[in-house]
């Protein structure tokens, strides 16, 4: 095989595992970005009312007493635990497909900013996907939602 059928098949190789790129308006990469979008929410604000109103459930199948009890924070956290790390892996994949169809993912490893040192800068930037700036845009409205919640409740401290 001479050197130009290799470089064909390797081309050709590269072509099926990275598709042509699409529009970032493209119907599956913005369907994609809602994913992400909902993924989010359900991380941050979603997930802990669950788990919290199933506990709340729990304590009063078993003779309706309230108080919190250390099965009760078990359920709560291993819950919330649970579901994080599941979501945290969808996500990742949502992310990573997202990047492949539209083109932003070319096979290249992206170091963080955090693990490099000055020597390993070169003023190359790559892109690392949407998930980053749709995870920060859903945790800032999660926070504006809880404070408008405690704005408008009847909410009272103790004491």
């Amino acid at each position: 095989m001479d050197v130009h059928a290799m470089v064909a098949n390797q081309r050709h190789a590269a072509e099926e595992q990275f598709p042509q790129p699409q529009s970032m308006h493209a119907p599956l990469p913005v369907l994609l970005v809602l994913g992400m979008g909902i993924g989010s929410i359900m991380l941050w604000a979603a997930s802990p009312i669950f788990w919290l109103w199933f506990a709340a459930k729990v304590a009063t199948w078993n003779g309706g007493d309230t108080r919190l009890t250390p099965q009760l924070v078990l359920i709560i956290l291993g819950g919330i635990i649970g579901t994080t790390l599941l979501l945290v892996k969808l996500l990742g994949a949502m992310n990573r497909k997202h990047m492949r169809l539209t083109g932003l993912d070319r096979g290249t490893k992206n170091v963080r900013a955090w693990n490099k040192s000055m020597r390993d800068s070169s003023g190359v930037t790559r892109d690392r996907g949407v998930l980053e700036p749709v995870m920060f845009f859903s945790l800032g409205m999660a926070a504006i939602a809880f404070a408008i919640g405690l704005a408008i409740s009847d909410f009272v401290l103790p004491g």
